[in-house]
């Protein structure tokens, strides 16, 4: 499907799966470049909803600066609301991993099952925790209970 004329065809090989999703998507902007507007906008559009749905939409982003084109980013609602996803994503990951650290600094090498619930906990959950430390003697004291 990469090896296609039609650019719908190499935009699906995405979707299809690529040996090499960094060289196949430069390639599919590079043909994406000669289109005329507003086929290119619309190809552009259709080819970071397909890298979204692979999980690739990091990789379109980082690629779209080495080929010779405008595409606003920001104007992309797809991707403005993909980016507020990954950031919410980011940052629930990053407490999450600040709270394990100082459980770990506070108590030693987490048990499994503890390391499994803490992968579990919501945003609000993880804050909650992270102050719940400052003030803990055990991880009993703070796993022990049902909410957690």
């Amino acid at each position: 499907m990469l090896a296609s004329d039609r650019i719908e065809d190499n935009i699906l090989a995405v979707l299809a799966g690529l040996h090499d999703s960094v060289q196949g998507i430069r390639a599919i902007l590079v043909r994406i470049a000669k289109l005329k507007e507003p086929l290119r906008e619309d190809a552009l559009h259709h080819l970071l909803v397909t890298c979204g749905i692979r999980g690739l939409a990091r990789v379109f982003k980082e690629e779209i600066k080495t080929v010779p084109l405008t595409f606003d980013l920001g104007k992309d609602e797809l991707f403005a609301s993909y980016g507020k996803e990954q950031r919410r994503k980011g940052n629930e990951e990053g407490i999450k991993k600040v709270v394990g650290l100082q459980l770990e600094k506070r108590f030693g090498r987490l048990p499994a099952p503890i390391a499994k619930r803490l992968a579990k906990l919501s945003d609000a959950q993880a804050q909650e925790l992270a102050l719940a430390i400052i003030d803990a003697k055990s991880l009993k004291e703070l796993f022990g209970n049902s909410r957690r």
